[in-house]
């Protein structure tokens, strides 16, 4: 979409000049690639609006064709770092760019977030489609993105920013940089009708997010949720994790994350009961979450040859590993079977240890996880395992897995074994 915005020479002056763009890209690199500095806070300034006639005021603002961000924040703030920020729009598929302000420091990160729309948005809808976008960067980042926002995103339509500006002191750690990806959705996100933030407190940042009633801040319920799917991340499917997420959510007292209107993607949509929405809302958060797991998580998985050797336990970690022996046996009514497994992957290729799983005759909780693992490895493997005689299947496959280091006792030395196997 072509992007109309105008210029100012400085920002002492209300007259504005109407430009276009081809692209958001084109945009960027016309107007934020390119450092400026200066000892004083001078020079052009955009404005993410285009004007019916040629003076900066409300009035004459005709359509909006890009949201911006000022992150203001200050060193007791919670601060949110560059970084952060451009994982939420990867996670989110936002097209973007990021750059910093003529205040940012390498310790108290200042600078300014900037993500199309995919159509002209107008004043009247604006404050909805902002109020939308700061929700999800909130459901992000625990309720820290609203607390370190200049106000003016609320509804300053006519608002001018200076493009990319650096004081000479200050260059260590100023950047300006675009990130392809979709621009946010204008009517998607007005349907939403969020008026989230519109009423937040800005002379007191540290004012936490309203929690619908329950029990638990935002910020409690999204880091009790992060942890479960980070525990089940790799070992099982994003609709099993969604399952048990949602589950959690709703058994656990002062929860309700899912069904919380204080977050407008939660209110159901035409058709939709509230268990329906929840739902939605949760497969959703999974989804996203997933996607930043796996960018923060990147494993060497590469295959490497080598001859196999018992060299004792090995630290824990990630890696690949060959079955290259499944024995089950029945023994004094008792049921297990034996995997002789090799690290194939890594800097610890080559090493090899052995796991045991337990059916009849064993404890119901050893059984349980057994069970639970021979269901991971008949996803991983897309063989039939129904039960723990089955697991001679495993012979000869390569799977994913995370390698446990569990400790010796009785004056044997620590063991390794499979810790959890991963079916992605």
């Amino acid at each position: 979409m072509k992007i109309q915005y105008a210029t100012q020479y400085s920002a002492r002056t209300n007259t504005v000049a109407n430009k276009e763009a081809a692209s958001f890209k084109d945009f960027f690199e016309n107007e934020l690639a390119d450092m400026r500095v200066s000892e004083i806070k001078d020079g052009k300034t955009f404005i993410p609006s285009s004007f019916r006639a040629l003076e900066r005021t409300a009035e004459n603002v005709k359509a909006i064709s890009i949201a911006v961000f000022d992150i203001d924040q200050k060193p007791e703030d919670d601060i949110i770092g560059l970084e952060e920020i451009e994982d939420v729009c990867l996670d989110l598929g936002y097209e973007h760019a990021v750059c910093t302000s003529f205040s940012n420091t390498a310790d108290c990160p200042r600078f300014r977030l900037l993500i199309p729309f995919n159509q002209p948005a107008y004043p009247e809808e604006y404050p909805f489609l902002m109020s939308a976008l700061v929700e999800d960067f909130d459901d992000f980042l625990d309720g820290r993105f609203s607390k370190v926002l200049d106000r003016c995103w609320k509804n300053e339509v006519s608002r001018c920013y200076f493009t990319f500006t650096v004081h000479p002191e200050r260059l260590n750690g100023s950047i300006s940089f675009y990130n392809p990806g979709h621009p946010a959705d204008v009517l998607d996100l007005k349907m939403r009708q969020s008026t989230y933030g519109q009423d937040f407190d800005y002379a007191q940042p540290s004012k936490p997010r309203k929690t619908g009633g329950t029990a638990a801040g935002a910020k409690g319920r999204s880091y009790e949720l992060n942890r479960l799917l980070g525990a089940m991340f790799r070992g099982s499917t994003e609709e099993q994790i969604a399952k048990r997420l949602l589950e959690h959510d709703q058994t656990t007292p002062g929860f309700g994350y899912f069904a919380d209107h204080e977050y407008s993607r939660n209110r159901p949509r035409a058709g939709e009961n509230q268990a329906q929405a929840s739902l939605r809302s949760c497969r959703a958060f999974v989804k996203s979450h997933i996607s930043w797991l796996r960018r923060k998580t990147q494993t060497d998985f590469k295959i490497v040859n080598c001859r196999g050797e018992n060299r004792g336990a090995v630290p824990q970690h990630d890696a690949v590993i060959q079955v290259f022996k499944a024995e089950h046996t029945t023994k004094n009514g008792k049921e297990s079977a034996k995997l002789s497994c090799k690290i194939v992957s890594g800097d610890h290729a080559g090493a090899i240890f052995w796991h045991t799983l337990f059916g009849a005759g064993y404890s119901d909780s050893a059984i349980k996880v057994s069970k639970e693992m021979a269901e991971r490895a008949s996803i991983a493997t897309k063989q039939e395992i129904n039960s723990i005689q089955d697991m001679i299947k495993l012979s000869g496959k390569i799977v994913k897995a995370r390698i446990k280091r569990r400790p010796g006792t009785n004056g044997f030395p620590d063991q390794n074994e499979i810790g959890n196997i991963y079916i992605e």
